[in-house]
């Protein structure tokens, strides 16, 4: 399956909404390894404000993607690219070699669907959440 990585400069992960990234690094996904195929820029650049157009520039780029993953993604860019066929992947990874061989690995955690109750870690004492599961 082919992936695209947003990125800030072909190898660190953008920060922020994919619409704001340089461009995508694409790469194939199989058997436990990700291979880098290509870098594509992002078309929209900075020049749409319409939350419409970006999302929408960024699926078309996309489109034989199964998958992007990104630093941050808008309620709005993530619904429109999920109905579209491509998943929505937000990791906390900067180095997007790095992050698609997680990934391939089954090893990268979407950040978008972590309790942020499970991230909490008190010194010395147990900790207890309000789900009823103990740390």
């Amino acid at each position: 399956m082919k992936i695209a990585v947003a990125t800030s400069n072909g190898n660190i992960l953008a920060s922020g909404e994919p619409s704001t990234a340089r461009g995508f690094v694409i790469y194939e996904v199989a058997f436990g390894t990700a291979r880098r195929v290509e870098f594509r820029p992002n078309r929209r650049g900075h020049r749409s404000a319409v939350s419409d157009v970006r999302a929408r520039d960024i699926g078309h780029t996309l489109s034989d993607c199964a998958m992007i993953l990104a630093g941050a993604v808008s309620a709005h860019t993530r619904d429109y690219l999920e109905n579209t066929g491509i998943e929505v992947v937000i990791t906390d990874e900067t180095i997007v070699d790095r992050a698609a061989a997680l990934l391939a690995l089954n090893q990268l955690p979407d950040q978008s669907r972590v309790d942020p109750e499970d991230l909490e870690i008190r010194q010395g004492e147990p900790v207890v959440f309000e789900d009823g599961f103990d740390a």
